[in-house]
């Protein structure tokens, strides 16, 4: 099984520039770890490619929108929520997927949760202060 793909064309050229992990298939990652690869390509991603309060897939995105393009089992559904498994919420999704509660989730990746002007990199060290904490 796969912890990391890029699962699209598109994906991979918006993407292009941004150090993505090659991560050995026999080791499943950690929540945790989960996180820091995304703080990771968060913090790479150019600016522009950039929506917290977008969900779209390798365009122009919010963090959870580009779950599909590094993590192997995510998905875009038809209204552009990334979903992870048999979940049908995007926040219920992240909790299951990163083992954060959903108000954590809610914090991180909701347009509620941050300002609408929220870049990639300030969710990245949201992420890591919030990893620091233990």
């Amino acid at each position: 099984m796969r912890d990391f793909v890029s699962e699209s064309e598109l994906a991979r050229e918006v993407a292009r520039g941004v150090p993505l992990p090659h991560l050995p298939a026999s080791k499943p990652l950690t929540g945790r770890e989960r996180l820091l690869v995304l703080a990771d390509f968060l913090d790479n991603l150019p600016p522009e490619h950039f929506d917290i309060s977008l969900y779209r897939c390798g365009t122009k995105a919010c963090a959870l929108g580009w779950c599909p393009t590094i993590f192997a089992g995510w998905r875009l559904e038809q209204d552009s929520s990334p979903i992870f498994g048999n979940e049908s919420d995007p926040y219920a999704s992240a909790q299951i997927f990163f083992g954060i509660s959903f108000d954590v989730a809610w914090a991180f990746f909701s347009t509620s949760g941050n300002d609408d002007d929220t870049t990639a990199k300030q969710v990245a060290s949201n992420i890591r202060a919030y990893l620091a904490e233990g």
